[in-house]
């Protein structure tokens, strides 16, 4: 074969497989679109439209509403309430936060070992999270009752309550119990995450810290606690939105009373704008939820990468 037919050889191959990588893009944009319409539809669109309404004037709904520009944002930083709500939304974020994963890192290192019925424990261990939370909280609130509940009838027996007391109606019990309820419900699922991150570690690295004559905590300490750390960070940055956005258990139980004392923000936005009708204010407060939680989202995965290069 010539040169000149070599070469020509080539360049037919070469726009062959051109066609093809065309193709191929073509292909894979067309798989994604369902997904890209999809999601602009359900987050996109919504997002659009709460920025657009928090610089209106919009009330029970959008028609009619004029442009006030940042007048939302300024009244809302500027209501003391407002304050008092974040604070509360800091509150019941880090202590859900800590007892969730606390509880399901505690539980999994539980289920982790070997002894009879821990197979039963870990199948078990997922229903709390799998029971629908309406129903859940309304089996917390009967739970709970001051009058016929079960845990003012236990804690009366064993002489941990004088007198029965309404735990979720008590200003200094209601954020606590909150943060119980909500922990119940979502701890199991940790667990599970862990549990699994845990199975995964090599046997021989525990064999040979046996060898070395290492502890238990120590085998923890260096041996479990470094290998499910990667699963532990996404873990952690999920739980923390999750969280952080949170509205049913709140609402189901306590509404954001009393006084206040258990009122976050996801519910505050409700109230704004579906419950008195400010619907610019609902948003304007959507809007700046999500600047706090971008802000705090960044700045966990830069600690993450600064973490991960020493």
């Amino acid at each position: 074969m010539s040169v000149d037919n070599r070469l020509w050889r080539k360049k037919q191959l070469r726009w062959f497989g051109a066609g093809f990588h065309r193709r191929d893009r073509l292909l894979g944009f067309l798989l994604f679109l369902p997904v890209l319409v999809w999601i602009s539809a359900v987050v996109l669109y919504p997002m659009v439209v709460s920025v657009l309404l928090s610089f209106q004037n919009a009330r029970f709904t959008a028609a009619g509403a004029s442009w006030v520009g940042l007048r939302n944002y300024s009244r809302i930083l500027a209501d003391r309430n407002f304050w008092t709500i974040a604070r509360n939304t800091l509150t019941w974020t880090v202590g859900n936060y800590a007892v969730q994963m606390g509880a399901g890192l505690a539980v999994a290192l539980l289920l982790n070992q070997r002894f009879k019925g821990a197979s039963v424990l870990r199948t078990w261990i997922i229903v709390p999270w799998v029971i629908p939370t309406v129903a859940m909280c309304i089996m917390w609130i009967w739970m709970l009752n001051a009058s016929v509940g079960v845990i003012n009838h236990i804690f009366l027996r064993i002489g941990l309550l004088s007198e029965r007391m309404s735990f979720l109606g008590t200003p200094t019990t209601a954020m606590l119990t909150t943060i119980l309820l909500n922990s119940w419900r979502w701890f199991p699922l940790i667990t599970v995450v862990l549990l699994a991150a845990m199975q995964s570690v090599p046997e021989e690295l525990y064999e040979a810290a046996e060898v070395d004559g290492a502890s238990v905590p120590r085998k923890f300490w260096h041996i479990t606690l470094p290998w499910i750390q990667p699963t532990m960070k996404v873990l952690s940055l999920l739980v923390l939105i999750w969280i952080y956005n949170s509205f049913i258990v709140i609402w189901l139980t306590t509404q954001g009373g009393p006084g206040n004392r258990t009122m976050i923000l996801p519910v505050l936005v409700y109230h704004r704008a579906f419950q008195i009708f400010r619907l610019s204010e609902g948003a304007a407060i959507s809007v700046l939820m999500f600047i706090i939680l971008v802000i705090l989202a960044l700045f966990y995965l830069r600690y993450v990468r600064m973490e991960k290069s020493q």
